[in-house]
């Protein structure tokens, strides 16, 4: 008799624990946040934990856009990559997707080149919205008045033998200038890049070899911290800092790492781990056909020479056979990269958008003007920006006010289309591209810059801050990324027309599942490629969520065993939304720059963001769905004023927000009166209209 009702008890038990299981992700309970949302600390998501280590892959940024690459000391300077070293690029991340390799996190250096690398391979991966961190630590080595120099230049000056000790000399400091010759000023302590370095770090305007691996040892510690939590870590860098982490995992030493290695572009090499003692990760040794090719492609690459910092020839570098990694490339491939260590010979015919390679080019040619020496600019509006970065730094020195620049996305194809998007991952459309471009122009001309910047999950917001920070020639900025600023999911309307939808749904119902403030649309299925538990960015990286009882047991009866889901939304009605963004502003955004002090720049999508104004402007539920909010135009909350404000137009126009811009029949509530307005002495003089606002505050910028 007991025996008989053993199995009934334990399938009960088992059920019981299961639910138990759903109710705390990692067996932790998150706080309560406002609006009865709850998640954990670090809503820009991360890897759940894994119980084997992750797997290290080192890349070297491609070929710099200099004249000479080859033959100069790049070092700190911050050249973006050539056409040649986008393809570099290029070949890594299809190496990668070839080899089947994932990405769960981004280490890189604060150079545009090597920044540029990883967005590059990550949209060939398909991981954008991957969180990507940027250190200086692991930046070029330092030259001093040599930065920009070449081989031959120095060696007129210095003789035969000093560009040999330069790369071999372990305690040689390059000089900080040379007396009776001019070079181009490229001191890194002086750009805004690494402004916040001065008072944290003694830096000097070079660095000798051991100064530049000993820096690395922070960035290294943070790197295994992410591997022993079972992440795949993507690191790229230069040949000095590179040569730093690989010495470490290889057990050589600086003066070894210094002299041995050298790191070809556009070849990825791959470490692999394991636990050791005390849970210490060991670098696993490959097998020995993968030895043996190693060492195979360690000779061919030895004719490689090429260096961020150093000519071609310039000190003996003896051929990299690593004991513990796999470089992912065959013989073609080193053939192909052998050819492409060459310049181009002819400039690009077409002017490109680096972010999009040459998916820009056919944009109309009037958004482009001509280098000083008759080629086209590389990059649109990079000579705008660089024209007034003198104006907009001195500016910024005296900017007594922090700036929150709120804007939504640019167009996508499915925006003139007129379909609902949700959190169907549609890329810009051309013309998308050029709105947050016209609108990053905007921002430095206006000399506003940012400290930290915030985007969703979704590759259109994501593209839309990167095209902004490109031309505020900011791309070294922190881009932190959340699904909680995500659109909100329309369900089973995602990708179908809103024409369709109004026609046979009627007007009302179209109103209501469209904007209504409480109304939910048709969920999807648990079955749905439109359901974001079906898609792996939300199943592997959300986990500042509970986890959801129901889709937990369909998915472990349909595998056998217990899998945990976390609870996504199978549709959301405009408070829906608002209950994961707004506390994300509250509980993050604001403590964690805000009240920093820190400018902040959010990209993001319309109902996230009509969201965000019901909260900052006040907006009662029943008149939001009247306030529109347009693609690619830069909203600006006064944090003190407790307003929205549009930036002046430079090319005149009307001055009204709501004449040069569709906001909807409600706009206007999104430009009420500001609370206080600034007397000369940036102190608040009381209510005043928006328009006094803009004007008290100009000229407190400008003074």
């Amino acid at each position: 008799m007991p025996r008989s009702g053993a199995r009934p008890l334990a399938l009960a038990a088992a059920l019981w624990a299961m639910a138990a299981a759903t109710l705390l992700p990692a067996g932790l309970r998150p706080p309560a946040l406002s609006r009865g949302i709850q998640m954990l600390p670090g809503a820009s998501g991360r890897v759940r934990k894994r119980s084997e280590p992750g797997t290290l892959i080192l890349v070297r940024n491609g070929l710099p856009d200099w004249a000479l690459p080859d033959e100069q000391f790049i070092g700190w300077a911050d050249p973006d990559l050539s056409e040649e070293g986008q393809m570099q690029v290029r070949s890594a991340a299809r190496l990668l997707v070839e080899s089947g390799h994932t990405v769960d996190t981004v280490h890189t250096s604060m150079m545009k080149r090597s920044i540029r690398t990883v967005w590059i391979i990550l949209h060939e991966l398909e991981r954008i919205y991957l969180p990507v961190t940027k250190d200086w630590r692991l930046a070029a080595r330092r030259y001093g008045a040599l930065t920009g120099l070449s081989a031959e230049t120095i060696e007129r000056h210095f003789g035969p033998d000093y560009l040999a000790r330069l790369k071999n000399d372990h305690d040689l400091r390059p000089p900080a200038a040379i007396a009776g010759l001019t070079t181009t000023d490229y001191s890194a302590t002086r750009e805004r890049t690494f402004s916040h370095l001065r008072d944290a770090h003694d830096l000097h305007e070079s660095e000798t070899v051991g100064e530049a691996l000993g820096r690395c040892e922070p960035a290294w510690k943070a790197i295994v911290k992410d591997l022993a939590l079972g992440k795949n870590v993507l690191v790229v860098g230069h040949q000095l800092s590179l040569s730093s982490l690989i010495g470490k995992i290889e057990g050589l030493n600086n003066h070894d790492c210094q002299r041995m290695i050298q790191i070809p572009r556009g070849c990825p090499l791959i470490y692999k781990f394991e636990r050791g003692p005390a849970g210490r990760l060991v670098a696993s040794a490959p097998s020995e056909s993968a030895r043996k090719l190693t060492e195979a492609r360690g000779a061919a690459f030895a004719a490689t020479e090429a260096d961020d910092g150093g000519a071609g020839g310039v000190g003996a570098h003896q051929p990299f056979v690593p004991a513990y990694a796999d470089f992912l490339a065959d013989p073609l491939d080193l053939e192909r990269m052998a050819r492409e260590q060459a310049p181009l010979r002819d400039a690009p015919t077409c002017v490109t958008s680096g972010a999009f390679g040459t998916e820009l080019c056919n944009v109309g040619k009037g958004d482009f003007e001509p280098a000083a020496d008759g080629s086209p600019a590389q990059t649109i509006g990079a000579q705008e920006a660089a024209a007034a970065s003198s104006a907009r730094d001195a500016r910024r020195r005296n900017q007594r006010e922090q700036v929150v620049v709120i804007i939504r996305h640019g167009k996508t194809e499915h925006n003139k289309l007129g379909l609902f998007t949700g959190w169907e991952d549609v890329p810009l459309a051309t013309e998308g591209a050029q709105e947050a471009m016209a609108a990053g122009r905007l921002l430095a001309q206006q000399g506003i810059t940012f400290d930290v910047v915030y985007a969703s999950w979704l590759s259109r917001s994501i593209s839309t801050a990167w095209l902004v920070l490109e031309q505020l020639d900011a791309l070294w900025l922190p881009i932190i990324k959340s699904w909680r600023l995500n659109e909100r999911m329309y369900g089973a309307l995602t990708s179908l027309s809103k024409r369709m939808i109004r026609t046979k749904y009627g007007e009302k119902q179209f109103k209501q599942w469209r904007r209504g403030y409480t109304t939910r649309p048709p969920p999807v299925s648990s079955f749905s490629p439109l359901y974001p538990g079906n898609d792996e960015r939300y199943v592997t990286y959300v986990t500042d969520v509970r986890n959801s009882v129901r889709e937990t047991l369909i998915r472990s009866i349909e595998a056998g065993r217990l899998e945990l889901h976390p609870k996504l939304p199978k549709c959301e009605s405009l408070r829906d939304c608002m209950e994961r963004t707004i506390p994300y502003w509250s509980d993050v955004i604001v403590p964690e720059a805000i009240e920093q002090g820190k400018s902040v720049l959010i990209s993001s999508s319309e109902n996230a963001i009509r969201g965000l104004m019901m909260h900052l402007c006040d907006i009662p539920a029943e008149q939001i769905v009247g306030v529109e909010i347009p693609t690619g135009v830069p909203l600006i909350y006064d944090v003190r004023a407790k307003c929205i404000r549009l930036l002046d137009d430079p090319e005149g126009g009307e001055s009204d927000p709501l004449l040069r811009y569709n906001f909807g029949s409600n706009g206007h509530l999104l430009f009420q009166p500001c609370t206080v307005a600034y007397d000369d002495d940036g102190e608040g003089a009381g209510p005043v209209g928006a328009q006094a606002s803009v004007e008290a505050r100009a000229k407190a910028i400008a003074e």
